[in-house]
């Protein structure tokens, strides 16, 4: 198990993050001018420099690295479950596979008939095929933008024990917090806000919900006056 995670490190992982999408937008956009007017087969790897093949070696390692270190965060960290980590890995792997120029993807359980007779179930895997240079940009853009969300998602780690519907209603709140959407082009942490009284939800609110103001406070504010019982609970990494 890993140590607790502290602020400096989910701020550093979110760097991390940042500066590794920075990187992989530069290499495709090198990528782009050194492949262009040359012919080649299924991968563009085939006519890349000698620089940008290495490039895309070390970028390969920076995510590898990355997602380690955010799945031992994510180990530490209150309210991350297993999907969050396996989300992680899934992410890590498309990353990896756009910088080969490769197409990853899962899918899931199929059944196999014949006719109306069940034969069994395949299980689920994954397959890689080449792509082309705006595909595989787009996937790693994608997949990067994953990790950072999930990194945004971590709190700092302690030993608490959750338990019966303070962990459904954080679970609730970490669910909220991924909807949300930032002000500007700054890195912002993902809030997510949910009431609850009585064991009853009464409001749900995320970060973006509304350009004015941060939804989560603002929306809770109009919804109940201040003075009105009610019990906040708020993921803020």
């Amino acid at each position: 198990m890993a140590t607790n995670v502290s602020r400096e490190i989910i701020l550093e992982l979110s760097k991390r993050c940042s500066d590794i999408s920075e990187s992989g937008r530069r290499f495709f956009s090198e990528a782009q001018r050194d492949i262009e007017g040359k012919i080649y087969g299924p991968s563009p790897r085939e006519v890349m420099s000698p620089e940008l093949l290495a490039q895309a070696e070390s970028l390969r390692r920076d995510v590898r690295v990355l997602t380690a270190d955010i799945i031992e965060a994510a180990q530490a960290s209150p309210l991350m479950s297993r999907e969050d980590i396996n989300d992680a890995t899934s992410a890590m792997k498309t990353a990896i596979a756009a910088m080969l120029f490769r197409d990853y993807r899962r899918w899931g359980t199929e059944v196999l008939y014949d006719d109306d007779m069940v034969l069994g179930v395949r299980q689920a895997g994954q397959e890689e095929t080449d792509t082309d240079l705006c595909t595989a940009c787009r996937r790693f853009d994608e997949a990067m933008n994953r990790l950072t969300d999930l990194a945004a998602l971590l709190v700092p780690g302690q030993p608490i024990t959750v338990v019966g519907e303070d962990y459904k209603f954080g679970r609730m709140a970490v669910d909220e917090a991924r909807k949300s959407k930032p002000e500007d082009e700054r890195v912002h942490p993902l809030v997510g806000a949910v009431v609850v009284k009585d064991g009853e939800v009464l409001a749900r609110a995320h970060r973006g919900e509304l350009p004015e103001s941060h939804a989560s406070t603002l929306r809770l504010r109009r919804n109940w006056p201040i003075s009105t019982s009610r019990a906040a609970l708020c993921i803020r990494p």
